[in-house]
């Protein structure tokens, strides 16, 4: 699902079909849903993200000359706060996608420039993704361990945090893993196991204070098997301060409860 939002080689071109920077930098709209259709429908072809100040207008500068050369009419955008991102048409499958993403690709404008050679078939926007049995919500524990983060980073090439989440959590429960995830607006948590209050007590230290203990074998093998949290697949080194200073580390997995206004 990787998605490069311009190739530096056809990017003046690019802007210059697309009309350049106009006036309006700034100006942000709030999201919009997909274009209608009935609820079976779940997947689009995503075109292009734009980012930057002038992201609006320059999608929607996209979207006009596009419908213009090519007389599609099922393009939509959708704005985001920091993006905007255009898509083209409502399918009932992935399948039923392909055709109109191998046209999609094969457009070339008139300055012979592919600006979709990268479009790629996903799930609507705002679309539920993923098997219900895997969501976090159905859990019926009071703890699980977190171990993975996915958010969209367009500067990055990822797109569809929710789809990469669910790939993530299908390739552990292969390796026999009890994995769930939770879906946000801005990103989803992939996280292992759903343990009893009974896993991980509140007990009192030596100074007074109180915390939970992790007591059961199952749970403290996972945290020595997980002991990092992967953000959108890789290690995220931070810097933190201790008594001798600051130095990097790694972002460790971490217990967290099961939302209990989750559950069903």
């Amino acid at each position: 699902m990787n998605w490069r939002i311009a190739i530096a080689a056809g990017l003046v071109n690019l802007l210059a079909w697309a009309g350049g920077c106009a006036p309006g930098a700034g100006d942000v709209q709030a999201p919009r849903a997909g274009p209608p259709g009935s609820q079976d429908e779940g997947y689009t072809i995503l075109l292009m993200v734009l980012a930057g100040s002038d992201h609006v207008n320059q999608a929607l500068r996209y979207k006009q000359n596009t419908e213009a050369d090519t007389g599609w009419k099922d393009l939509y955008v959708v704005h985001k706060e920091d993006r905007s991102e255009l898509y083209r048409g409502n399918y009932p499958t992935s399948a039923a996608a392909q055709k109109d993403l191998r046209g999609t690709k094969q457009y070339r404008t008139k300055l012979k420039i592919q600006p979709y050679k990268q479009a790629l078939v996903m799930p609507l926007p705002g679309k539920d993704v993923g098997p219900p049995r895997w969501n976090l919500a159905g859990a019926a524990g009071e703890f699980t361990l977190a171990i993975g983060l996915f958010k969209d980073d367009p500067s990055r090439g990822i797109i569809g945090h929710k789809q990469y989440a669910v790939d993530n959590v299908q390739e552990l429960r292969n390796q026999g893993l009890e994995a769930y995830f939770l879906h946000e607006p801005s990103q989803s948590l992939v996280t292992i196991g759903s343990f009893p209050e009974s896993s991980c007590p509140v007990v009192r230290g030596k100074d007074g204070t109180f915390e939970r203990k992790v007591v059961d074998p199952k749970l403290q093998d996972l945290m020595r098997r997980f002991p990092y949290l992967a953000v959108n697949g890789y290690q995220e080194i931070v810097r933190v301060r201790t008594a001798k200073g600051r130095k990097s580390a790694a972002t460790p997995s971490y217990l967290m409860a099961i939302p209990s206004g989750a559950k069903p």
